[in-house]
């Protein structure tokens, strides 16, 4: 998919827990992280602790 990044949600025995969210490729990965993590927080009201994968550093709040 040129031009296009996908953002996933898995638990930790790495299923899937949300539908991806796809974004164009010069959205940074902090800034797909609020609507994904939205989008996890509805079906999942029990996960407090989410772990990222790197990337640029800082802190975000919902």
């Amino acid at each position: 998919m040129a031009g296009r990044k996908g953002h996933v949600a898995v638990g930790c025995p790495g299923w899937l827990l949300v539908v991806p969210l796809v974004t164009a490729a010069s959205v940074q990965g902090n800034d797909a992280g609020i609507p994904l993590l939205t989008r996890l927080r509805s079906p999942h009201r029990r996960i407090t602790l989410v772990w990222d994968d790197g990337g640029p550093r800082g802190t975000k709040e919902l």
